[in-house]
């Protein structure tokens, strides 16, 4: 995004999607972003803290599968996962 138009003008964005230079918005939810090809899931909240032992372990191994599922040059932002 420029922030400069033609004449030295500052634009400022007046919304998060006006900052945000997409592209491209395929069906499938892959978005272009300049040249390069994104996607993003939407996970809901579980409170692991108060699941059995069993439940817990259950949930760490899907988290452990999704990972492992991604391609190797995949960029992914995973929370901090702090035992109590």
């Amino acid at each position: 995004m420029k922030l400069f138009a033609e004449g030295g003008r500052l634009h400022i964005p007046k919304s998060t999607q006006q900052s945000i230079p997409i592209r491209k918005l395929c069906p499938n939810g892959i978005w272009k972003v300049e040249n390069m090809f994104s996607s993003s899931w939407k996970f809901f909240d579980i409170n692991y803290a108060v699941g059995s032992e069993l439940e817990k372990q259950s949930m760490m191994g899907l988290y452990c599968s999704l990972i492992n599922s991604l391609p190797a040059d995949v960029l992914t932002k995973s929370p901090s996962i702090t035992a109590v």
